[in-house]
């Protein structure tokens, strides 16, 4: 999600997402060494996970696809009215692989938890920290 913001989508799917965690894999899958504890997880298990996140708030819904009420203006819709976790009649017009969701933190902050965890592997953490730490620093 950070490399989508950075490359100019503050608004994204989870197609997107999936599609931007596959290219990285497929680039860095042979580069890993044999045994590492990197693997492509399928769309189905990306997805759950995905959902807890906008569980969590973690990742908020965008009214791309619902009628009234934004999340960037405060509004107070709940997640469960945009539909990606309760059926809400406009939302379900739209598959959720493909509803519009936001971060709800900076790119700035990914970079600080990835710099302050020992545990993420080198391949992982120099994709997570990506061209805004340079920026940054």
């Amino acid at each position: 999600m950070k490399n989508l913001i950075e490359l100019g989508y503050p608004r994204f799917n989870f197609e997107m997402v999936y599609e931007t965690y596959k290219t990285f894999m497929s680039r860095n899958v042979n580069s890993m060494s044999v045994g590492g504890s990197l693997k492509l997880y399928k769309k189905s298990v990306a997805l759950k996970a995905f959902e807890t996140l906008v569980q969590l708030e973690l990742v908020r819904p965008t009214d791309g696809f619902t009628a009234g009420g934004d999340v960037a203006t405060g509004d107070s819709n709940t997640v469960a009215s945009y539909g990606l976790i309760a059926g809400n009649t406009q939302a379900s017009r739209c598959a959720k692989e493909f509803r519009m969701v936001q971060m709800m933190f900076e790119p700035c902050q990914v970079i600080e938890i990835i710099e302050g965890r020992n545990d993420i592997p080198t391949v992982i953490r120099k994709w997570g920290i990506g061209t805004t730490a340079a920026a940054v620093i």
